[in-house]
């Protein structure tokens, strides 16, 4: 049919097979073109698509209701054993460095009483999350991140222990950080997670508005313990060294608290010789 405005096809010459058939194409388009974008995406980020679902609707949330920046890209190698250290203010931590290192999946000390929420299961299950007890006094823990880092995973702990609500100083560390760097010497990073509210409440943490800032510093230089005995001494001189430079990347004045000034409970690994011990 033409008109002033041109050709145009004339539907009603149109069979219902030619109808069928270009519904059938556009609703083919409709399907496979978002899936295909979803798939390049899933392809240049190097990862599953529900993980990245979950990494991008964390990041959403943490951007909007946190206000999340980190000060660099961490520098967590793209592949191979890395041990990430930082302070610990609210149960969140662990969304807070997951969501600022978007290169690698990290694996998280947690304790045990908190995977018995099931909301967080999938989040769990794609972090293999490594349950531990209040006491301190269990190996398994030690042992299961040891093997995490033999096989190439990135690991997150908090030396602290627990979370900490004063905001001047940070420490003393407990000797889990020190012996997991010792033994598996894997690439240490530090970083210092500030934010305004420090709490114990998961609730609060999740519900409540708060500045939130990641400071990530260069990887830490072991070498010169690497090869000693593991005593009681090596790992409280190598926990604080790893707490200064936690502390050290704080944008105000902050004390760190030692484990040799403090006093830090024996570590019940401690004693043992980091060359040629049996792997666990």
């Amino acid at each position: 049919m033409c008109g002033e405005a041109g050709c145009f096809p004339d539907r009603t010459t149109q069979t219902m097979p030619e109808l069928l058939a270009a519904h059938a194409l556009g609703l083919t388009l409709a399907v496979l073109v978002p899936l295909g974008l979803v798939r390049l995406a899933c392809y240049l980020a190097g990862e599953p698509l529900y993980q990245l679902l979950l990494r991008r609707i964390a990041q959403s949330y943490c951007v909007l209701m946190h206000n999340l920046r980190a000060n660099r890209r961490p520098p967590i190698p793209g592949e191979g054993a890395a041990l990430l250290v930082a302070n610990h203010v609210c149960n969140l931590d662990p969304v807070f460095l997951q969501c600022t290192t978007r290169h690698r999946v990290i694996s998280f000390f947690m304790a045990a009483e908190y995977l018995r929420f099931w909301i967080f299961k999938p989040i769990y299950t794609i972090t293999q999350v490594i349950p531990v007890t209040r006491t301190g006094r269990d190996t398994g823990p030690a042992l299961a991140g040891l093997r995490a880092l033999r096989e190439g995973r990135v690991l997150g702990i908090f030396p602290e222990g627990g979370i900490k609500l004063t905001h001047d100083q940070i420490g003393p560390a407990r000797p889990g950080a020190a012996y997991l760097a010792l033994r598996s010497r894997a690439t240490v990073v530090p970083a210092f997670i500030d934010r305004e509210l420090h709490t114990h409440s998961l609730v609060e943490a999740i519900t409540t508005r708060s500045r939130t800032r990641v400071y990530y510093g260069r990887p830490l230089d072991l070498s010169r313990y690497y090869g000693k005995r593991i005593t009681d001494e090596l790992l409280h001189e190598v926990a604080d060294v790893i707490m200064d430079a936690i502390g050290s990347l704080s944008p105000r004045p902050i004390k760190v608290l030692h484990c040799r000034e403090v006093g830090v409970a024996r570590p019940v690994y401690a004693t043992e010789p980091a060359e040629g011990a049996r792997s666990p």
